[in-house]
């Protein structure tokens, strides 16, 4: 006899085949999609996520018994889902806070941005600290060209 799924194997069985069958080489943008894969990966099972997100999902204003872990967790999703102006990302252009040419942003990673620039018709590449660099406004381009 076939036994019946419960709602909570039904939801995670039904994403899971979805998933599978889509499976392939995947890439993102997105930080909050590689923080829940590097979760998933190597620290949270998948049936472990499902609950916690249909846990919270519709749950409206939490009230939490450890102020310092919901701070930790507020932060993480302050820094996954609103990255600062002042960061660097791909595809930015950029230049060094201290002047030179203009760059394109090709590569970020926790501390440094792989940057690439046109120096006498030849390109150049170089990574430099986020620290070093300030992102250009269209206002800058124009006033440069």
């Amino acid at each position: 006899m076939t036994r019946l799924l419960s709602r909570e194997e039904y939801t995670v069985k039904s994403r899971d085949t979805l998933l599978k069958e889509a499976s392939g080489t995947v890439t993102s943008d997105d930080p909050m999609v590689g923080f829940v894969y590097d979760l998933l990966r190597d620290y949270v099972r998948p049936g472990d996520m499902e609950r916690a997100v249909e846990n919270n999902l519709y749950k409206g204003t939490c009230t939490f018994s450890n102020g310092w872990l919901a701070n930790y967790a507020k932060n993480i999703v302050k820094t996954l889902t609103k990255p600062s102006e002042d960061v660097p990302m791909v595809g930015d252009v950029v230049t060094l806070i201290s002047g030179g040419p203009l760059m394109t942003v090709n590569y970020v990673n926790s501390t440094e941005c792989q940057c690439s620039w046109f120096l006498n018709e030849s390109v150049s590449n170089e990574g430099f600290a986020k620290g070093a660099l300030k992102i250009v406004t269209k206002k800058e381009k124009v006033e440069t060209t």
